[in-house]
Parts: C-alpha cells; sequence; structure tokens
C-alpha cells in the first residue's frame, strides 16, 4: 500500500525499533531453551576442548 502511494519512499531501519526486534528474537530463544529439561540443555556457548565429560553426553 506504501509502494502504491509513495513510490518515492525508502525503507529504514531506525535503531530502537532494531533492538526491540532482536530483544525479542533473544527472548523467544531463551524461554525455548529454558523450557527444555535440564539433561537437553547443551553448555553450547563452551569449546568443545574444555567440556567436561558430563558435558559431552547427549
Amino acid at each position: 500500500m506504501v509502494a502504491a502511494r509513495a513510490p518515492q519512499a525508502v525503507r529504514c531501519l531506525d535503531s530502537y525499533h532494531l533492538v526491540s526486534w532482536v530483544t525479542d528474537a533473544l527472548n523467544k530463544v531463551r524461554r525455548a531453551v529454558e523450557h527444555r529439561p535440564r539433561r537437553q540443555r547443551r553448555p553450547h556457548h563452551r569449546i568443545p576442548a574444555e567440556l567436561s565429560v558430563t558435558d559431552h553426553r547427549g
């Protein structure tokens, strides 16, 4: 609809909405991970060489 009425309009992002969208996406992922059973959570943030034997179980 905007393109039909204002063909010269340029789409752009403002920092407020960009940060808001990113924060919402991160919260969705965080909630999904927190609701999984603990043993299904994996320490993805750690380097594989630093994982303990219990971290490697899957």
